[in-house]
């Protein structure tokens, strides 16, 4: 990955290839050491957007500086108006305040995210925008950066703020499902609404189901995406 990202390379389609292919083996061994490596390949003016290496910082991750390159990708996409780069980001972004990595970043760097993840969510939750794994990203985002099962770590003012978010998303799905939707929208609408119910519990503290924990370890997995 390193000898791949160097400013120096064409970047090819091959190239890509290669490169998808080195993160892809990362990815798999848990290589925490390419986290190096993939911040530099993510600085790159071709390849800031390069949504398996998007995916893999999220993985193996675990310095503030992969956060902050995360956001900016965010930023970046949010700019450009890339969808596929708001949704790995943000998929990203949740993966990475996971407590069960090993050193979890501190909490309060994610308390300036909030209202950006927002309102996000408030301009993709729309007839028009809608889109079922931008909103599903930012809702396992918000459980997870404010998981209190385990420790009790979140700022109970944010923490306040985020079951706020995640009512007021509630009732965006609500007004939704009211619009005449095809089968397979309500499906989703309806998987959405229990996310948010399952992300609120998290940060209640409280116990998730057997099937809810099954949805969590899905997402966590990010399986539509490798």
């Amino acid at each position: 990955i390193r000898m791949l990202s160097k400013n120096r390379i064409t970047i090819s389609h091959g190239a890509r290839n290669e490169i998808y292919g080195a993160i892809l083996a990362a990815i798999t061994l848990e290589n925490t050491d390419a986290s190096k490596p993939l911040r530099k390949l993510l600085k790159t003016k071709q390849l800031w957007s390069f949504d398996i290496a998007v995916i893999a910082l999220g993985k193996l991750g675990f310095l503030p500086d992969d956060l902050k390159l995360l956001v900016d990708i965010l930023h970046k996409g949010m700019k450009y108006n890339k969808i596929g780069v708001l949704i790995n980001s943000t998929w990203s972004i949740g993966k990475l305040a996971s407590l069960d990595k090993p050193n979890p970043l501190p909490r309060n760097l994610y308390y300036p995210l909030i209202p950006t993840l927002q309102n996000i969510v408030t301009s993709y939750c729309t007839l028009k925008g809608f889109n079922t794994n931008l909103i599903r990203n930012i809702i396992f985002a918000y459980g997870e950066m404010a998981d209190s099962r385990k420790k009790n770590l979140f700022d109970a003012k944010q923490k306040s703020i985020l079951l706020q978010n995640l009512s007021k998303i509630r009732g965006m799905l609500l007004k939704l499902s009211w619009t005449g939707l095809e089968d397979h929208r309500i499906k989703e609408i309806t998987h959405l609404s229990n996310l948010t119910e399952t992300a609120e519990k998290m940060i209640k503290g409280e116990q998730l189901t057997s099937e809810e924990e099954r949805t969590l370890l899905t997402i966590r997995s990010n399986i539509d995406v490798l």
